[in-house]
């Protein structure tokens, strides 16, 4: 009787031992994993939206520098232009 006695309560501690475990990890995977996952998904997309801003702005000062670099390539013409004293020889 008194080793059936123990046998339960040892039995008891194992089995609720592996119940808090449970229990434990359940609260874990809710409580503490989810939100992990969630910031790691969204840490994902921020840095996906980053590359896309990062290459858009290069695209975008590529060209502002090239739309610059024809303006000036104009201006430089029409200045020289301006300027431009056609030489007339003598013997044309």
């Amino acid at each position: 009787m008194f080793l059936t006695l123990v046998l339960l309560m040892v039995l008891h501690c194992i089995f609720g031992s592996y119940q808090d475990k449970a229990h434990y990890e359940g609260v874990m995977e809710r409580k503490v994993l989810a939100p992990i996952k969630m910031a790691e998904s969204e840490l994902t997309d921020l840095q996906k939206l980053h590359q896309v801003i990062a290459l858009s702005l290069a695209i975008s000062l590529c060209a502002g520098h090239l739309f610059f670099f024809f303006v000036l390539i104009i201006h430089i013409s029409c200045t020289v232009k301006r300027f431009y004293i056609p030489i007339k020889h003598p013997f044309v």
